[in-house]
């Protein structure tokens, strides 16, 4: 891996800007663009995203759980 997996956004922090309006077309105006991004360690240990980290991981545990079940990974696959 290129990139250490504590590193991986897993949230992205958007900024509301105006829509064109009602019966205007047109590329590129409004939308929901991206300011900025939290990693997995940066969402734990921010008050707001906290619980959101927490629900990924557990959510992140039941997956792995369920591969390790039906024998497609190990033990070993997990702690490298």
């Amino acid at each position: 891996m290129t990139v250490d997996p504590s590193d991986y956004p897993i949230v992205q922090i958007r900024d509301i800007q105006p829509g064109p309006g009602r019966g205007h077309k047109g590329k590129g105006q409004g939308g929901w663009p991206v300011t900025g991004t939290l990693s997995i360690v940066e969402v734990v240990e921010h008050p707001e995203y906290a619980d959101l980290g927490l629900q990924v991981k557990d959510r992140l545990i039941a997956i792995v759980r369920s591969y390790m079940k039906a024998g497609i990974i190990s033990t070993d696959d997990i702690m490298g």
